[in-house]
């Protein structure tokens, strides 16, 4: 669960980031794209990089991640 929070909050930061216009990087929209891109991209490592108890990739939805964990316990 706290790499489904970290995942998910780097995703939502990184997008917030580049959609807002007062924090904005940058105004050429390739460099937004990469910048949100290499932010799911980093969210996904953390989803491999732990314990890979039920050899599934993390949704970056903590609620789909509970999901799936109770549905494989039980």
């Amino acid at each position: 669960m706290v790499q489904e929070t970290v995942g998910s909050f780097i995703l939502v930061f990184c997008y917030l980031t580049q959609t807002e216009e007062k924090y904005k990087l940058s105004n050429d929209p390739a460099i937004t794209t990469m910048i949100i891109s290499g932010a799911y991209v980093v969210a996904m490592w953390l989803g491999f990089s732990g314990l890979l108890i039920f050899r599934t990739i993390s949704p970056l939805n903590p609620a789909i991640a509970l999901g799936v964990i109770t549905m494989i316990t039980f």
